[in-house]
């Protein structure tokens, strides 16, 4: 029998998923600073990032590791798909004086020269959300490709063994006083990822919005094999930057793997 959520899902899902919603349903992971002090700290330290180097932060959102980034004197770039992410970013960097160039864009065709970066970040759980593997793929072959040789790329994903083993297939949280978070997630065989519906419900009004959505998962060995099938030498995998007792959903237990451009 097939995922009945699987067929509501087109590949592109994401085009229109990142507004000022996700920065409510999603606030426990990507409107906490002191996770974001402490990714960027291990950003530095396992890219061994130097002040000449050039950054870039890839599906950067609202720009949070871009603009803690640039706070500590690195220079970077940010490109993310979403318009409204974008402006949030930029308002920002504005506001506290930063120089930083964000730009709108699609990873899977990046808006940059050969060889422009020395070091690529993709953090907070970016990559696979497409339906089409081929995508994941072409993803990689464009951070290869604007990528200086020996430039390293650190890629932020789920533990796809932990998710399959602890999966609940019905979970929910408060955000706000008002509004709760109601997500339902299968494992597709087929799409080898997790299909999922996400309700948000407000205890006044009601429903507020619908969202059906969908991530490829990876274990240590199949992401592995992947970066390796597209040119990039595996140096490091690294695990958790969280206590297990926090729940932040998908990025409750994670793969921080650095690969290197050769």
């Amino acid at each position: 029998m097939k995922n009945k959520i699987q067929l509501k899902i087109n590949n592109d899902w994401w085009k229109n998923a990142f507004g000022s919603l996700y920065l409510i349903t999603d606030a426990r992971s990507i409107n906490n600073q002191a996770l974001t002090k402490k990714e960027v700290d291990f950003i530095i330290r396992v890219l061994k990032v130097k002040k000449k180097h050039l950054i870039l932060d890839l599906c950067c959102g609202h720009g949070r590791h871009s603009l803690e980034l640039a706070k500590r004197g690195y220079k970077v770039k940010g490109l993310d798909y979403s318009k409204f992410l974008l402006e949030r970013a930029k308002t920002a960097a504005k506001k506290q004086k930063l120089t930083i160039e964000f730009r709108q864009g699609d990873a899977r065709n990046l808006p940059y020269e050969n060889e422009s970066f020395d070091q690529i970040i993709m953090m907070g759980n970016s990559f696979g959300y497409n339906l089409n593997p081929e995508d994941d793929k072409k993803i990689l072959q464009e951070a290869y490709r604007v990528l200086k040789f020996k430039g390293k790329f650190l890629l932020d994903i789920p533990n796809g063994e932990y998710v399959l083993n602890h999966l609940n297939p019905i979970t929910w949280h408060k955000a706000t006083d008002d509004l709760y978070v109601l997500r339902k997630k299968e494992y597709s065989q087929e799409l080898k990822g997790i299909v999922a519906k996400e309700i948000v419900l407000s205890a006044e009004k009601g429903l507020v919005n619908e969202l059906n959505y969908f991530e490829r998962i990876y274990s240590r060995a199949d992401i592995s094999q992947l970066l390796r099938e597209n040119r990039f030498k595996v140096l490091e995998i690294h695990h958790n930057l969280i206590s297990k007792k926090e729940n932040l959903g998908f990025m409750t237990n994670r793969l921080m793997i650095v690969s290197q451009k050769v």
